[in-house]
């Protein structure tokens, strides 16, 4: 029995606890933030699972210690209120970072054309489709298909020193039509089969360009037809 006038002084939450909540809330971050960027979201998920090997040594070096000071100063000074609240503030501030990420590098089909081919977005995009993956030690891997007028096709030509390059639409591996990839090519699986998805193969002419950036760890390509109204935009890192 609780007498009469005073209340209950609630137990502060057990220190193990504590830490396994810093450590949720630290990995949840990235995990979302996987799980949001990549087209195929169980995939992006699961990516960001596998980075919780990698960030937990993260979360080793920086919060446990703090963690750690956190409890003995409580412990030495007899402070009784906030302790919680004081280990696991640092964790929140990887989402202070993945809210910058999606404000700064927004998640979505025109925030992935602005960050790679141009911005601002052209007016005249249409029908823009794009897959999306990589993050961490994942490779990045980004195709788009997008319908666009012929002046403006030129200023994304021009946004980088792109080269023509003596290929058929075969020679690129997204695209082959005979062997492993015959019954359904990469770049529908990886767009999906929209219904007005064009195959390459139909055009009378196709044209590609070709860039590495200096370091070599991003490659940019593009596939268009001889009119430049439809464009297939290809970008990856290693």
């Amino acid at each position: 029995m609780i007498p009469e006038g005073k209340t209950e002084k609630r137990k502060p939450l057990h220190f193990g606890w504590v830490l396994l909540l810093s450590f949720g809330i630290f990995h949840l971050g990235p995990l979302v933030d996987q799980t949001v960027r990549w087209s195929d979201h169980l995939r992006g998920f699961m990516n960001g699972v596998f980075h919780i090997i990698f960030y937990t040594f993260g979360w080793g070096i920086y919060l446990l210690p703090w963690s750690l000071i956190v409890y003995g100063l409580y412990r030495w000074r007899k402070w009784k209120r906030f302790r919680t609240a004081w280990t696991i503030a640092p964790a929140f501030l990887v989402w202070v970072l993945v809210i910058i990420g999606f404000v700064s590098d927004p998640p979505t089909s025109k925030g992935a054309f602005e960050k790679l081919i141009t911005r601002p977005l052209p007016e005249s995009v249409k029908n823009l489709n794009v897959y999306r993956s990589g993050g961490g030690v994942a490779d990045y891997t980004y195709l788009f298909y997008f319908e666009i007028d012929p002046e403006d096709f030129d200023k994304v030509l021009s946004s980088r020193a792109f080269e023509r390059l003596e290929l058929s639409v075969n020679d690129m591996w997204m695209f082959q039509s005979s062997g492993a990839n015959s019954s359904r090519p990469v770049y529908k699986r990886l767009l999906g089969d929209v219904s007005d998805l064009p195959s390459p193969h139909d055009w009378e002419e196709a044209e590609i360009y070709e860039i590495y950036t200096e370091n070599r760890l991003w490659r940019y390509r593009i596939l268009t037809d001889k009119t430049h109204r439809q464009v297939y935009f290809e970008a990856g890192c290693i």
